[in-house]
């Protein structure tokens, strides 16, 4: 009895370990899946998906159940889906297809890495052909050891032999977790998107919907075409970009659309083509080999910012079209103790604006600042004609940035004159920026942080305005309403700071409800006791008073900017560094 139960017991053990054990161990099920690229046109796309999701089926005719590239002439075909965390892989089971091209998966690697063209460690090379399965049952998988320590966050299959098809009908992962990674897919459902317009139904939201049988294009045709038109994700808040992924139209071999592409991250909102911007990539085209090409671009360094813009621009100004199947976006968070550089919209600081000296009515009013930036209808704008002027009356604000959302015809206008009046000394910064294009843009302009209350907008051009941005762009070290304790300090490092034009740094505290016993000093070194006090501005502002701010401006130095309370306990909630 004792005997037939080992034997039992042995069996099943070797049963076990031969199932590819789907619904318990799969690592791979159900997550984010990539390949080369699609095959099949946008009515029946053969996902990458289709090779991981939970419907398992080995049937060549229903298309909805195995992945499947195209034949891409020059390169290899590769699928690969990323874990989301760090594992451990030790085997890799695969089902192919029941059809006479299943000798397809044959002469393939097996590799495990931290992207899907990371080939750290080779789990296997597998020369013959995987079995032709009769079903799905688990004995039909064909099952692959990796050697100990082959470590990573994506497992990929690559074909050795170019111009293949690779079609996976199931995919199952096993492995043990060794750590959480830092970075993730950002769901875009959870952004909010501008485009500028789209054509005909293919509207922004179909760049998103992980289904390859819709795609975004930018507005084209009768419609007007844009010189550079974009696709702007706000991420609501300031986010680390390690990386896009975007997948081209299924034709676009043919149409070869997607080429000379920018990908920025900025903390402004704008959409027009700005050269200082930071880079993830610069001119991506396609290769315009294959059906629903994937481009993958990785930011060297990891760019910060709240918003990812994707655009097209060239030296001529010609009319072009942005045309895109599905957009995913690698990022990460910043730690809460960490420095971020962040834009601070102040923008509900706005109390009034006139036009020509005439109020706005409050339906006008609320257009300029209800965070809706594109509007297909006249109803969304302000119109301006040549040499209007509006002017904004604001709360105190300290700002370093304005956007404005703006719309005119098909021609290439001139640009708009900025006043701000500076609140301390009376003094008149003039600004322009440019709206060189065609349709509607966000533009911004950049300029040293000002403390003013008044703003004044001159249209130079017949043109209509639909947005208006108020921005602070600084650095943040968050406090988190902590009392300073006697003598208490923090220090940070001036090499934490963006370097920009500006000769001083201003440091405004939050949450500081009296300026006796507040003081900011610059330090050459952490223990250098010869140190400079830092200007404290006296701001006769009863608004500005009663929001528990203090400002705060030292000459730029390479060093440190050390904030210490003297006796008594003070809340502060951000140090603000502009």
């Amino acid at each position: 009895m004792r005997q037939t139960l080992h034997q039992i017991l042995f069996l099943f053990s070797i049963f076990y370990d031969r199932i590819p054990q789907v619904k318990l161990l799969n690592l791979a099920r159900g997550k984010a899946a990539f390949q080369s690229s699609t095959y099949g046109t946008y009515s029946n796309p053969r996902k990458p998906q289709f090779a991981n999701d939970a419907n398992i089926e080995i049937s060549l005719q229903n298309y909805e159940y195995c992945s499947r590239t195209d034949k891409d002439p020059e390169s290899h075909s590769w699928w690969s889906v990323d874990l989301e965390d760090v594992y451990e892989i030790t085997k890799v089971c695969l089902l192919n297809i029941n059809d006479d091209i299943y000798t397809n998966l044959q002469q393939f690697y097996i590799f495990v890495g931290n992207s899907p063209k990371d080939h750290f460690c080779l789990c296997s090379f597998v020369t013959d052909p995987i079995k032709r399965p009769s079903t799905i049952d688990p004995f039909q998988y064909d099952c692959y050891s990796c050697p100990p320590t082959c470590i990573g966050s994506f497992v990929s299959i690559q074909l050795s032999a170019s111009f293949v098809e690779l079609i996976i009908c199931d995919v199952d992962v096993r492995g043990s977790l060794i750590n959480k990674r830092d970075s993730h897919l950002l769901n875009l459902t959870n952004t909010k998107i501008t485009t500028g317009g789209h054509y005909l139904n293919h509207s922004k939201e179909f760049a998103i919907d992980n289904d390859y049988k819709t795609w975004f294009r930018s507005k084209s045709g009768s419609y007007g075409s844009f010189t550079k038109p974009y696709f702007l994700i706000d991420c609501l808040k300031t986010l680390k970009v390690h990386g896009m992924f975007i997948i081209s139209l299924d034709k676009d071999y043919i149409l070869k659309r997607f080429k000379q592409v920018f990908i920025s991250v900025k903390q402004l909102p704008e959409t027009d083509f700005n050269s200082n911007s930071q880079f993830c990539v610069e001119q991506l085209s396609g290769l315009f080999r294959t059906g629903h090409e994937l481009l993958i671009v990785w930011c060297h360094p990891i760019l910060t910012g709240r918003y990812i813009l994707i655009s097209m621009k060239d030296s001529i100004n010609s009319d072009k079209i942005l045309e895109l199947t599905e957009i995913y976006a690698y990022i990460s968070e910043f730690d809460k103790h960490e420095a971020i550089e962040t834009g601070n919209s102040l923008k509900s600081y706005l109390m009034d604006v006139t036009l020509n000296n005439v109020s706005l009515s409050n339906n006008h009013f609320d257009l300029l600042i209800d965070n809706v930036y594109y509007i297909n209808d006249i109803n969304g704008r302000i119109p301006l004609n040549n040499s209007d002027i509006l002017t904004l009356r604001i709360r105190l604000i300290h700002i370093n940035s304005i956007c404005l959302t703006v719309f005119h015809t098909t021609n290439f206008t001139a640009a708009i004159q900025i006043n701000i009046r500076h609140f301390l000394n009376n003094s008149i910064l003039s600004l322009t920026i440019s709206t060189f294009f065609k349709y509607s843009h966000t533009v911004c302009v950049k300029f040293n942080s000002i403390l003013t209350k008044n703003i004044i907008i001159q249209s130079q051009n017949a043109e209509e305005l639909a947005e208006i941005d108020l921005i602070a762009v600084s650095t943040v070290f968050a406090v988190g309403g902590k009392c300073l304790d006697n003598i208490h300090k923090w220090t940070y490092s001036t090499s934490l700071l963006p370097n920009n034009s500006n000769p001083f740094y201003n440091i405004l505290l939050e949450g500081v409800n009296t300026a006796n016993d507040i003081a900011v000093y610059k330090l050459k070194t952490a223990t250098n006791e010869l140190t400079h006090l830092c200007e404290n501005f006296d701001i006769f502002d009863e608004d500005w008073n009663s929001r528990n701010g203090l400002l705060f401006q030292c000459k730029k130095f390479n060093g440190l900017i050390e904030i210490n309370s003297y006796l008594l306990k003070q809340s502060l909630t951000f140090v603000h560094i502009f």
